[in-house]
This record gives structure tokens, C-alpha cells and sequence, in this order.
């Protein structure tokens, strides 16, 4: 129970999974005002978060995740973009388009080692662009995360620990589970809440 009664009231829009635009004041105690990255709950789900401009964001319910076998030029891009918390574009090379709502849960090392939104889906590159930037000739996609909407899994997960768990890789040889897992697979949503709760027991 908060004791401050002073309030605070932020305006709001955002935009419905169905398209509407929706809006209006909201009002919490004032020691959330600066508050980094407050959730709003209903029950367990978090269903909107206050940005660092303020401004109330609606998460849409996840859809599901996949699996993304990062090298380590990649897990710098995402450790700066975690760093200065913003939304940016992620360049990739295999034919895969992650859509937005669904999260990323990062594979390295045999190892599930954190998870991050995807807040624009994924989509192939235009000629026009890679001859705009030629360091994108490498790259054949693009999708943005989003880098207030991460986390590092403080135990990474061994993904030999959790392969009778997640139905994608139910069947899957032992010794062909990495090779799996470096090409991506999608998981669904009910795999990817296995993963998070397998996440909070290592912690424990």
C-alpha cells in the first residue's frame, strides 16, 4: 500500500492489436513518475509499461518465439542496444521473419542465454537499400528490437536440460540438437512460457 497520495496523470495512445488507436489519462502515485520502466499488471501478465518519455505502452500478448543462434558480432549489437535501451534495426542473413509480438530467446553455446521482443516483424531487404549501405551486402533481413524489452537469463539454460520440454525438439538426436538450434527454429507460445519457467527455477 502506497502512502503518498499526491498523483500523477500521463495521456496515453496507443494502438490495439485489432488497429484502433485507443487513448485517455491515466493516474498512479507520484513516486512513479520517474519510475524506470514500471509495468502495469493484470494479475501475473504485465499489459503495459511507461516508456522513458512517459508515455503508457500497451504490450500485446506474445505469439510466440524462436530460437536465435547468435555469434558474438551479433550479442555486442544487442548488448550496446540494451545498454542505450531504445528500439533498433537487426540485420540477418537467413531466410527467417519474426513478426511483431513474438520474442527472440537467444542460443549460444549450447546454452539459452537471454530473450528480447520484436517490436517491428521481419522482412527481406530491398536491392535499393543494399545499394544505399554496402554494409548491408551481407545481409539478407531486417527486423527492430526492442532494447527495453530484454533479459539476460542470470543461469543460462543447457538446452540438452530442456529438450523433452519444448515440442520442437521432441525426436531430435542428441548430437543433432545444435545443429537444430543454429537454424531457428520457431517455438510456440505455450514452449516459449516452458522456457521462462524453467528460467525462474535455475534462479532459485
Amino acid at each position: 500500500m502506497y502512502t503518498n497520495t499526491t498523483q500523477a496523470k500521463c495521456k496515453y495512445y496507443a494502438r490495439k492489436r485489432g488497429g484502433r488507436i485507443t487513448g485517455g489519462d491515466i493516474h498512479f502515485p507520484s513516486e512513479f513518475a520517474n519510475a524506470e520502466d514500471f509495468p502495469l499488471v493484470n494479475g501475473d501478465a504485465v499489459v503495459a509499461k511507461i516508456d522513458h518519455e512517459g508515455n503508457i505502452v500497451i504490450m500485446p500478448e506474445p505469439k510466440g518465439a524462436w530460437i536465435w543462434a547468435i555469434a558474438e558480432g551479433g550479442l555486442n549489437f544487442i548488448k550496446d542496444l540494451i545498454k542505450e535501451r531504445k528500439v533498433a534495426s537487426y540485420h540477418y542473413a537467413m531466410r527467417r521473419t519474426p513478426q511483431q509480438g513474438e520474442y527472440l530467446v537467444f542460443y549460444s553455446n549450447k546454452h539459452l542465454i537471454g530473450r528480447i521482443y520484436v517490436t517491428v516483424g521481419g522482412r527481406k531487404l530491398t536491392s535499393a537499400e543494399k545499394r544505399e549501405d554496402p554494409s548491408l551486402k551481407i545481409y539478407n533481413y531486417v527486423m527492430a528490437l526492442d532494447g527495453n524489452d530484454f533479459e539476460i537469463f542470470q543461469v543460462p539454460i543447457p538446452i540438452e536440460s530442456i529438450q523433452n520440454e519444448i515440442s520442437a525438439f521432441k525426436g531430435v538426436e542428441p548430437s543433432r540438437l545444435h545443429s537444430k538450434c543454429r537454424f531457428n527454429p520457431r517455438i510456440d507460445i505455450e514452449d516459449y512460457n516452458k522456457i521462462l519457467r524453467i528460467k525462474e527455477k535455475l534462479k532459485e
